[in-house]
């Protein structure tokens, strides 16, 4: 296991939904600022990813949710580098109470891209030895998700706005966990609450491109009681390409 990171964090009114709850998005970006924050203690790879031009970016995050972080709560954000590969590295994050308990963990798969060439490149062993994390024996698989929804329950079409786009010039990773929540609505939320989910990200989108979040919801049954669980699938696409696929696990409140 690499470098342990913690730091403490004020649930504050816009990291949650109308009901006091925190939102999937700010789940995501606690985690991500938490490893950022991180990037900040370790001075080496910091100058080196800039002399070097390089980058991190995510290609799936999966998540487990225990109990959702509620407003004003204090809750602690842990990170560490866990393994690497040839292309990946993998990264454990953890939301807990102020005595420890795990509110929601992830272990989000990023890989290394050179800026300049936009492109993913191999990640040197002089990265690893920054972060203090140890190389895989057998690279493990990713989960795989369908780029097409099995059943077509809904369709929310959109367009990239201004403040969708991050420093990098393209939709920020959030962006996509927005769009999916915001399609299913306020009763979705009064009713269900997520307990687990993977989000893979296949292709930049950029502004003013146009697109659609696809939700498979034919899984949810009227049967369901208190507790009862069930899954519900997404698939951001525009005209050419699938972008962002999304896999979630609801409980019944």
């Amino acid at each position: 296991m690499g470098l342990l990171y913690q730091e403490s964090v004020k649930v504050r009114h816009y990291h949650c939904n109308a009901l006091g709850e925190m939102t999937l998005p700010a789940i995501l970006d606690i985690m991500l600022i938490a490893s950022n924050n991180q990037e900040a203690t370790i001075p080496e790879a910091k100058e080196g990813f800039r002399q070097e031009g390089w980058a991190w970016i995510i290609t799936q995050n999966q998540i487990d949710i225990n109990r959702l972080p509620r407003y004003n709560e204090d809750i602690i954000a842990e990170t560490e580098a866990t393994t690497y590969n040839k292309f990946f590295s993998k990264r454990h994050y953890a939301l807990k109470t102020s005595d420890g308990l795990v509110l929601a963990q992830a272990e989000t798969t990023f890989a290394l891209i050179d800026l300049n060439q936009r492109s993913i490149v191999r990640i040197p062993e002089i990265v690893a030895e920054w972060y203090q994390v140890e190389k895989e024996e057998r690279p493990s698989r990713r989960k795989r998700l369908s780029k097409e929804v099995a059943h077509e329950s809904k369709v929310d079409r959109f367009e990239v706005k201004f403040l969708d786009i991050d420093l990098n010039n393209h939709v920020n990773n959030t962006i996509y966990l927005r769009w999916i929540t915001n399609s299913l609505g306020m009763e979705w939320f009064e009713k269900y609450t997520p307990t687990t989910f993977t989000i893979a990200y296949e292709k930049e989108m950029y502004l003013h491109q146009e697109g659609a979040v696809h939700s498979d919801l034919s899984t949810l049954s009227e049967d369901l009681k208190s507790d009862g669980t069930f899954n519900t699938q997404h698939v951001i696409d525009s005209e050419d390409n699938a972008h962002c696929l999304a896999e979630i696990t609801w409980q019944v409140k």
